[in-house]
């Protein structure tokens, strides 16, 4: 089965855009938060500050999605098979599988 992942030059450049979508947010985000504070009027930054926090969000929602996209699964929850090692199993009847 072939893997949808970019490789060699591609996974960089896929990697930098990554990057850069993630800088964007947060820089726009601060943006308008800071066009926001001189509206206003205030001296203090609220404004700046929830915007760049918003953009951090909006950042990492990106990051998720694109993790998704490109077929990355998440870890396993635990507690469920995946974490467990073939010699802690157990066979439905209660006993040690081999």
């Amino acid at each position: 089965m072939r893997s949808n992942r970019p490789t060699g030059f591609a996974s960089t450049l896929d990697g930098v855009n990554l990057g850069l979508t993630l800088a964007a947010c947060i820089f726009v985000g601060f943006g308008l938060g800071w066009l926001a504070d001189r509206k206003v009027g205030w001296e203090t930054p609220w404004f700046s500050l929830v915007g760049a926090l918003v953009g951090c969000a909006a950042g990492m929602k990106e990051v998720v999605n694109w993790c998704n996209r490109s077929g990355r699964s998440r870890p396993a929850e635990p507690g469920s098979d995946v974490n467990r090692r073939d010699s802690d199993k157990v066979s439905a009847s209660g006993d040690e599988e081999p």
